[in-house]
């Protein structure tokens, strides 16, 4: 071999195990990024189901408040404290 094949080869087989293995890692990143997607997705739907109940909770809430003024204004009022 020539005395620049000599040099430059080495050089080139480092720059090539060096990209391998950066695609090597970049591989590990996007395994990770499909599972915490999938784990964010998860929970997004989670939190949705949640929000839906406490949504209509407050919304029962609001219906029982309704009917105890409701209740409340056919009622006599209270004696007076003594």
């Amino acid at each position: 071999m020539s005395e620049v094949t000599d040099v430059v080869l080495p050089v080139l087989q480092k720059i090539q195990a060096e990209i391998s293995s950066m695609r090597a890692s970049l591989n590990e990143v996007r395994v990770t990024q499909v599972e915490q997607s999938e784990k964010l997705d998860d929970l997004s739907r989670y939190f949705t189901v949640m929000f839906g109940h406490v949504s209509r909770h407050e919304i029962d809430i609001d219906e029982i408040r309704k009917r105890l003024k409701a209740v409340e204004a056919k009622l006599s009022p209270p004696p007076e404290a003594v």
